[in-house]
């Protein structure tokens, strides 16, 4: 039972570089304002693929929401009334800050009625 005693050596391993280490897939992360320039070009087909990717990847109904709130205001302050009247982003702006709580407060899916309210929106 002599190899009990005697000493073994170990290596111990280097660092392992990052880039060997295993690390999920990380995606990028989703630029709301793109949603916020499809709503203000009125393009009801990006607003909702946009949207989607949004949900996919994660992002807050909330920030959604505050971003779209922000550009309504932005092209009110602007003056841009290229593809929305003066009384739609107003209108627009009113709603959309209240959607999510009464969603909420009625018990219906967040995610289904800001979808709806966006889609009928534009």
């Amino acid at each position: 039972m002599a190899y009990l005693f005697e000493e073994k050596k170990y290596q111990v391993p280097a660092e392992i570089p990052e880039e060997e280490v295993f690390t999920p897939l990380k995606e990028k992360k989703f630029n709301s304002f793109l949603l916020a320039n499809a709503f203000s070009g009125r393009d009801r087909l990006n607003l909702w693929i946009l949207y989607r990717q949004a949900l996919r990847r994660g992002v807050a109904l909330e920030e959604l929401a505050g971003v779209l709130f922000w550009k309504a205001k932005d092209m009110i302050l602007k003056r841009n009334f290229s593809k929305f009247s003066e009384k739609e982003l107003k209108n627009f702006a009113t709603r959309i800050s209240y959607i999510l709580p009464e969603s909420r407060e009625w018990g219906r899916d967040n995610e289904e009625a800001l979808e709806q309210f966006l889609l009928q929106a534009v």
